[in-house]
């Protein structure tokens, strides 16, 4: 699970640096979206639990967490 946050963290402030921004804005980006996929995978799970949302939204939160991770 670490390597996953700390290469998202890279891979989002290397995208961010070449596209222009600078070191402290790039690594800015990096942490703040480091983050996004696990809790989107936390509150899918939580509602499916709770039945407050349908079975199927957590392997969509899933799927598409990895996609945009890629």
């Amino acid at each position: 699970m670490r390597q996953v946050v700390l290469g998202k963290i890279f891979g989002v402030s290397l995208a961010s640096f070449l596209l222009g921004s600078g070191v402290r804005t790039a690594l800015l980006t990096g942490f703040t979206f480091a983050q996004i996929g696990e809790f989107s995978f936390i509150i899918a799970g939580v509602g499916a639990a709770n039945a407050a949302t349908r079975p199927f939204l957590y392997p969509v939160a899933v799927t598409v967490s990895a996609l945009t991770t890629l």
